[in-house]
């Protein structure tokens, strides 16, 4: 069976390639594969930028970057046990993936591993942030992944 791999994170979850994913797996018997991952240096940069610009010291620093993957977790979690009620909604054989680590590092590995043949993800609702994130880089992504990859505008 053909494999469709919906790749969803703090910075490049929207809905509509949520749908977007849900309905071709659909059109096309595809599995769904669906993949989060935790950017671990979104927690890492807000912290450091806030300890930097003198806003927070060095403990609450390390509070705050707890916090913050501790909250990333359970969005994830979330945001994947919703594709997952969707997914089933349509009988469609679903996969739940949870990665930590680099983004488009991440996104390689788990497209390897699963061999998808069609990757989709969406462009980041924040260009700021992407653009702090050495790890969130799509031009990467689509360099390397060519035609799998779909990439959703909002």
């Amino acid at each position: 069976m053909k494999k469709l791999m919906l790749v969803l994170s703090n910075i490049s979850f929207s809905a509509s390639s949520v749908n977007y994913a849900i309905e071709r797996a659909e059109k096309e018997e595809f599995e769904l594969v669906a993949v989060f991952v935790l950017d671990e240096e979104i927690p890492e940069s807000v912290s450091s930028l806030l300890m930097y610009i003198g806003f927070l010291g060095p403990k609450p620093t390390d509070d705050l970057k707890a916090t913050l993957l501790s909250e990333y977790k359970k969005r994830a979690a979330s945001e994947l046990e919703h594709v997952e009620k969707l997914a089933g909604e349509k009988n469609i054989p679903m996969k739940k993936v949870l990665r930590k680590g680099k983004f488009v590092d991440e996104v390689l590995k788990v497209q390897e591993e699963e061999k998808a043949d069609l990757v989709v993800t969406s462009k980041s609702r924040s260009p700021m942030l992407s653009q702090i994130l050495s790890s969130y880089n799509l031009d990467e992504l689509k360099n390397r992944l060519n035609e799998k990859l779909v990439v959703i505008e909002e």
